[in-house]
C-alpha cells in the first residue's frame, strides 16, 4: 500500500486596521509586496514581481501607513525603496501569525479527518456485521408446490 499523502491546510486571513479617518487591510498580497520590497530594494519590482500596477502597490501601502500612523517603507530617491523598522516589524509578526494559523489549520484538518474515517470505519464494520447476521439467518424453507 503506497505511503499515505500528508495534508496540509491553507488558512487565510486579513489584519484589518482602522485609522482615524483610513481603513486598510494587511492581507497576504501585502505581505507578499512587502517581502519583495525587502529583498529587490524597489516598490516598482515588487509590483511588477507581484503582478500589480505600481500605483496599486504604492495605493496599499500609503492605505496601510495611514490607518497604521507609521511608515512601513522608506522612499529614497531614484527606484530605491526599503522596509522601515516598523515595517520590518509588522511583516515579521505577520509571517509568525501566518505559520501558527497554517500549524492550527493543519492540526485540525488532521483532527477531522482522523475523525470522520473513523467514523467511516466504525460505520463500516457496523454494515459489514449487520451482513454477516442477516446472512447467519436461515428463514424457513418453503417448500416449491407444483
Amino acid at each position: 500500500m503506497p505511503a499515505r499523502k500528508p495534508y496540509r491546510a491553507c488558512a487565510t486571513f486579513t489584519i484589518t486596521v482602522h485609522g482615524a479617518s483610513y481603513r486598510a487591510s494587511f492581507s497576504k498580497e501585502l505581505a507578499l509586496l512587502l517581502d519583495i520590497v525587502k529583498e529587490r530594494n524597489s516598490i516598482s519590482a515588487a509590483a511588477e514581481v507581484a503582478g500589480l500596477a505600481y500605483s496599486s502597490a504604492w495605493h496599499m501601502v500609503n492605505s496601510t501607513e495611514k490607518a497604521l500612523g507609521c511608515r512601513l517603507v522608506e522612499r529614497s530617491k531614484g527606484s530605491k525603496s526599503r522596509l522601515s523598522r516598523s515595517g520590518l516589524r509588522l511583516l515579521k509578526l505577520w509571517h509568525e501569525i501566518d505559520d501558527e494559523c497554517q500549524a492550527l489549520a493543519t492540526l485540525r484538518l488532521e483532527e477531522k479527518l482522523q475523525e470522520s474515517s473513523g467514523r467511516a470505519w466504525r460505520k463500516d464494520r457496523d454494515n459489514a456485521s449487520n451482513n454477516v447476521s442477516k446472512a447467519s439467518k436461515v428463514d424457513k424453507v418453503q417448500p416449491i408446490k407444483d
